[in-house]
């Protein structure tokens, strides 16, 4: 499920979690003093940024 909230830049998005995913992902939030929504938010913000330096710029071959 995919759910704009406003006309702002954030998408409100719905996934489902095993239980014991989500208790992992709740500690890890805890140790860095975030919230679980700030947590996962940077996780895939950094994933995204290192995935997509790998991955080559079609329309300008070479960079």
């Amino acid at each position: 499920m995919v759910r704009e909230i406003d006309n702002s830049k954030k998408i409100q998005i719905s996934i489902s979690i095993p239980k014991s995913v989500v208790k992992s992902i709740d500690k890890m939030a805890v140790s860095e003093n975030r919230t679980r929504s700030n947590f996962i938010l940077s996780v895939f913000d950094r994933l995204a940024k290192e995935t997509l330096g790998k991955i080559p710029d079609r329309k300008n071959p070479g960079q």
